[in-house]
């Protein structure tokens, strides 16, 4: 969807605008003041593959004008939900229990396939292939940035991938223009520059354990693994 995702490559990315709030039941909106709040909660759709099972729809009126809202979710089962309030739509992911146990992340699986095939979790017979499953995911992706301590270099540049860098929003510091992909295998080609001099060759990678984020010119918040260079 090209909404929502950036290509690289063949492969996509993630930004800030994919993430989900994750509530215990209990969903807290800021809204346009209002009295009345027409309320309708969706969940996926297997057959259309989209959020529009609707699930519930009720109404809350005040006498004063209200600026947020508290939905009830608690009723339903764990899961992913679109929230419409007056015409407005929220994403939403509700789990008492993933909430108060501070979870990294959950990952629905849905089988949707309408014909048989090799990615399905079903067989022709809509029978599980096995008891055992495997998810293979792919290298993390992080914008990489350098932070440099004087001004002496005007770029880093990776020579098969020119442009790969561009200068950041402060003084002295590098950014990738796109994510790139760690990997325990170290990338040897990437050089500090001056102008056509090549000052430093070989440079370190960034570390996955030192995180920052940056924002694009659209912004979106996307991670960043930093690394100071003493130059």
């Amino acid at each position: 969807d090209a909404d929502f995702w950036k290509k690289r490559v063949n492969n996509q990315y993630l930004h800030s605008g994919d993430l989900l709030d994750l509530n215990d039941g209990l969903l807290a909106l800021q809204t346009a003041p209002g009295k009345l709040f027409n309320i309708e909660v969706f969940g996926f759709n297997e057959v259309s593959k989209a959020f529009d099972f609707s699930i519930v729809q009720n109404q809350q009126r005040f006498t004063d004008n209200q600026e947020s809202i508290n939905i009830e979710l608690q009723n339903l089962p764990p899961a992913k939900y679109k929230v419409v309030v007056n015409g407005q739509e929220y994403y939403c992911y509700s789990d008492r229990d993933a909430s108060y146990s501070r979870v990294f992340g959950i990952i629905e699986l849905f089988n949707v396939f309408t014909a048989p095939s090799d990615f399905s979790l079903l067989d022709g017979a809509r029978k599980p292939r096995g008891i055992e499953m495997v998810i293979r995911f792919a290298n993390r992706l992080t914008k990489w940035k350098y932070i440099l301590r004087s001004s002496l270099a005007t770029g880093i540049e990776i020579p098969t991938l020119p442009g790969a860098f561009i200068d950041g929003a402060t003084d002295n510091v590098f950014i990738s223009k796109n994510p790139m992909a760690l990997q325990q295998q170290v990338l040897k080609t990437i050089q500090l520059m001056n102008g056509p001099a090549i000052l430093l060759s070989k440079l370190p990678n960034p570390q996955p354990d030192r995180v920052s984020t940056d924002l694009d010119g659209d912004g979106n918040k996307y991670y960043c693994s930093e690394i100071y260079l003493n130059f």
